[in-house]
């Protein structure tokens, strides 16, 4: 998809005096972890014989890029703050031989179908790449951390920036899921930028995904 950036008129931004709290007087930002239900997801993906992790990181990015959460697409460019249509999803490629990991990032699109076999082409194209960067330049500017610890099923999970950052996208991670009541749930923790949301935001952003992951007939078709 093409990147589009649209800047925010500080005049008329309902945000204005939060951004401006939370940037200058007290800069803030918090993490919440939630056990996502992805049984009904789960199973499908199995029926089908897709890729869960290609899945969720899809699903995932359709919600953030709706027209309802621009809050989640807050960044600075040229030193003016704005949104961008979209996110693409970034994650790592884990390598057996030496376990270590690799920064990858594919493009997003609306077709599910487009976009599954766009990042599984890509991942297996790169997957023996190591190095900081599996792939070939930067990450895109549009690009949002979409990660996931799969031998690890947390319940709390915190990156630590450790310098100033004008940077407003979430940091998303999930975990190795867990059975409880015959249901399949699955850690997923949300870091986002006080100065551009609110648990408000963030609880619509999780209610919205839970529902999708609950019909994944609906959208996960190749």
């Amino acid at each position: 998809m093409k990147i589009e950036f649209t800047e925010i008129d500080f005049e008329k931004w309902s945000r204005t005096p939060y951004f401006k709290l939370y940037t200058q007087m007290i800069p803030t930002g918090f993490t919440t972890c939630v056990d996502l239900d992805i049984t009904k997801m789960r199973a499908y993906f199995k029926e089908k014989g897709y890729k869960f992790g290609v899945g969720y990181r899809y699903i995932t990015l359709k919600v953030l890029n709706s027209k309802e959460t621009t809050n989640f697409r807050i960044a600075m460019k040229g030193g003016k703050l704005g949104y961008y249509n979209h996110l693409v999803p970034s994650f790592t490629n884990f390598h057996e031989d030496d376990k270590t990991s690799s920064v990858m990032w594919t493009d997003y699109d609306e077709d599910f179908k487009t976009f599954y076999n766009n990042y599984i082409e890509e991942t297996e194209k790169y997957k023996d790449v190591h190095g900081i960067l599996a792939k070939p330049g930067l990450p895109p500017e549009n690009a949002c951390m979409v990660g996931a610890l799969p031998w690890i099923s947390f319940t709390s999970y915190s990156p630590v920036p450790y310098a100033q950052s004008n940077l407003y996208f979430p940091v998303i991670e999930t975990g190795k899921p867990k059975f409880s009541d015959g249901k399949e749930l699955m850690p997923f923790s949300i870091m986002v930028h006080h100065a551009v949301a609110d648990g408000y935001n963030v609880a619509q952003f999780l209610d919205e995904l839970q529902e999708q992951m609950n019909k994944p007939e609906e959208w996960a078709k190749l």
